[in-house]
């Protein structure tokens, strides 16, 4: 029964994890959402149900908080560091619940499913609000700035990371042979799913996601060099270029955010107005002010969660930045065991099968993940916990594969009946 109802919540988190607008301004509230109570349950009926963590197994994840909270104890903000480690490990605990959850065949594609309902929720919300301003129905969600496509987010740079993440599992779903082992309700709703997310990826005006997911596009098409990649990388394309040159009339709010950000931090670039790393531009203060914390403290940075209202108004812009400036010499060496950990997830050896060429497929947009990820902080990312489950359940099922193989199971793998009935 408790094993049951943890699969419930945990299922509520995956369709709801979009929503990051909180139950209050300050104090505690401002940091609990409603997918995190979520979660909250799904973590406790999966204790109550005699299971437990196995910290150990994920010992990378584990040393990454370690070094944290290391860092955080003689940082300068031990309360505000102990908050981002406790959430950290909180979605550490979720990530372990999902695999526990999903970890077989009929688990794996279930995950993927819910995942894509909430790229489609996330994307139907975020449009009908924006619409609502126009034609005066009543909002599902707060609005935050007139013309901005927000959905369940707190702001709109949370809604182009959300999505960028979401295409980056849906697409390589989508053009690999493991899409052939969902049914046809499932297919319907990851296409459309697929469809939706990147139109609400275009709207959400997230220059960092946008950069990100043109540099997936591009890898993907020049990796396989095929027709099938051609026409993928030219439907996206065209979807893009239609959306983008009428975006001045469909949302001019929007276009005008756009553009904005573009002119005062690219723009001016570009020209040659300002450099790159100047003092006094957006992206000048933010490598300044980071590297000022890790030069004050080099083994600590100013601890995680620490650095604002130390060194600047604002957190770190920038993952690898934050690293430099909130964890130091022990976070960066940390988070680099715990990236290539994650990475070495993306081996295979026979494209053929459709777990191994998905992984191959995810491979350019993951790159383009870590690109959109130089700006923003993707570790507190609840979308970036579930892509890591499905990879990484995705490697326990080829390792699972393999090993039948070897002993020469009577039961045949997924991936060979799958590869019998493409042949």
């Amino acid at each position: 029964m408790f094993l049951k109802l943890s699969r419930f919540f945990i299922i509520l988190f995956v369709l709801f994890s979009f929503i990051t607008q909180s139950f209050g301004e300050s104090g505690i509230l401002f940091r609990i959402t409603p997918p995190d109570i979520a979660g909250a349950l799904a973590i406790g009926f999966y204790i109550l149900s005699g299971r437990w963590f196995k910290f150990k197994k994920h010992w990378y994840i584990s040393t990454f908080i370690v070094a944290l909270l290391i860092g955080g104890l003689i940082g300068l903000n031990i309360t505000q560091s102990l908050i981002e480690i406790l959430i950290l490990l909180f979605l550490f605990m979720l990530f372990m619940v999902l695999i526990a959850h999903f970890k077989t065949e009929d688990g794996l594609k279930e995950l993927i499913y819910y995942f894509a309902w909430a790229g489609l929720l996330a994307s139907v919300f975020g449009v009908y609000d924006f619409v609502s301003g126009f034609i005066g129905t009543p909002r599902i969600f707060p609005a935050r700035t007139q013309g901005e496509i927000l959905s369940g987010f707190r702001n709109a740079g949370q809604a182009g990371a959300y999505a960028l993440v979401v295409l980056t599992v849906l697409i390589p779903v989508r053009v690999s042979k493991l899409f052939d082992f969902f049914n046809k309700k499932e297919k319907k709703i990851i296409r459309i799913s697929l469809v939706s997310t990147i139109i609400f990826l275009l709207l959400t005006g997230k220059i960092a996601a946008y950069i990100g997911f043109a540099a997936g596009i591009i890898i993907f098409f020049f990796l396989q060099r095929n027709l099938r990649a051609f026409y993928v990388s030219l439907i996206v394309t065209v979807l893009f270029l239609l959306v983008y040159n009428n975006l001045d009339s469909i949302a001019p709010e929007i276009y005008k955010r756009i553009t904005g950000k573009y002119e005062s931090r690219i723009g001016v670039i570009i020209r040659g107005e300002k450099e790159f790393a100047e003092e006094g531009s957006f992206f000048g203060e933010n490598i300044k002010n980071a590297f000022q914390a890790f030069y004050d403290n080099p083994l600590s940075g100013s601890g995680i969660g620490a650095f604002s209202k130390n060194y600047d108004k604002y957190e770190v812009h920038s993952t690898y930045l934050k690293m430099v400036g909130e964890a130091g010499l022990i976070g960066i060496a940390a988070y680099i065991i715990l990236m290539i950990s994650f990475l070495k997830n993306l081996k295979y050896r026979n494209r053929k099968y459709p777990l191994n060429e998905f992984l191959y497929y995810l491979f350019p947009f993951l790159i383009g993940c870590l690109i959109s990820w130089s700006y923003t902080y993707h570790l507190r990312k609840r979308e970036f916990w579930i892509m890591f489950a499905i990879v990484y359940i995705i490697n326990l099922l080829i390792k699972k594969y393999r090993k039948e193989m070897k002993v020469k199971t009577k039961f045949k793998p997924v991936y060979e009946i799958a590869d019998e009935k493409i042949s």
